[in-house]
């Protein structure tokens, strides 16, 4: 089966380059302090943050998921752009393969407007649970909108 693919964009008060530190770059870290709740554990258990790096993000004991392992597939900081996979954890569930992220950020006056295309691809004879996906896409939108509302208080971080 096809991917399934979802399209986001939002602009922010939050400038390019802040933005894309908190949510790409020092997302394993920001993660467990945005939301201590859900997030145990956040860290880089391969690679030195370019391109081949692999995080790992372990939920609270007690949660419904484990872990979750990303990558970097494509990474331009100077641009505020990468590509990123979901490759391992059981928040993938029974029925999918990988997600595949899409970010591009750009400075709009002091604030930024990012893009964000997520690619759903589904195991072999199975397809993707859109109800599953709706509910994931709004606790990240939960999270992207505390870790804005947090930088927008905080002027002084990724500065």
């Amino acid at each position: 089966m096809a991917a399934y693919t979802i399209v986001k964009e939002e602009e922010s008060p939050v400038a390019a380059h802040r933005l894309f530190k908190a949510l790409v770059l020092e997302r394993h870290q920001v993660l467990v302090k945005a939301e201590p709740h859900v997030f145990k554990s956040g860290e880089i258990i391969e690679g030195d943050g370019g391109v081949g790096t692999v995080t790992k993000i372990t939920f609270v004991d007690g949660h419904p998921f484990k872990y979750m392992l990303h990558r970097f597939d494509e990474l331009d900081a100077a641009n505020f752009s990468c590509k990123y996979t979901l490759f391992e954890g059981d928040v993938l569930r029974d029925n999918i393969e990988k997600v595949v992220y899409e970010v591009k950020m750009e400075s709009v006056g002091g604030g930024s407007k990012g893009k964000v295309t997520i690619h759903y691809h589904p195991k072999p004879g199975c397809s993707v649970n859109e109800e599953e996906v709706k509910v994931g896409e709004e606790k990240a939108y939960g999270f992207y909108k505390k870790v804005e509302e947090y930088l927008t208080e905080h002027p002084e971080v990724f500065a």
